[in-house]
């Protein structure tokens, strides 16, 4: 589940399908057509940077790759809505930035840092299976 655009986005979504996965973006158009062609489900979500809360909240981890003040502005809700974030540290962007790092004190974790994308799905792993 992504923003369902380009980029890295797509790039994600690409990479799940390859490995039959689902793939659901929340693009901020009213016109589905707009979401990239790895997009199994499209929500229309057209309010501007309000959607990243919806992205956020329908995933179970924030994976931040790269980023700009979107990225951002997903982290710090998925910090706000106590959801585990991961981010990627090689690569320029906020994910980098931010990595092994608290935002506040009202959590008592930190955001985690990963080198490579197999570090991030390790991760991902065990942070699921302690659900």
């Amino acid at each position: 589940m992504c923003g369902g655009l380009s980029g890295v986005m797509k790039a994600v979504c690409k990479g799940a399908k390859e490995e039959d996965g689902f793939t659901i973006g929340i693009i901020p158009f009213i016109e589905k057509n707009k979401a990239n062609e790895f997009i199994d489900l499209v929500i229309p979500c057209p309010f501007s940077q309000a959607r990243n809360i919806v992205v956020v909240l329908t995933g179970d981890i924030c994976l931040a790759i790269s980023g700009k003040a979107g990225t951002l502005s997903e982290i710090c809700f998925a910090w706000i809505y106590k959801k585990p974030i991961i981010a990627l540290t090689s690569v320029k962007g906020w994910s980098s930035k931010i990595a092994n790092q608290s935002l506040d004190d009202r959590r008592n974790d930190l955001i985690y840092g990963v080198e490579t994308p197999q570090e991030a799905i390790t991760k991902l792993k065990e942070l699921l299976n302690k659900k």
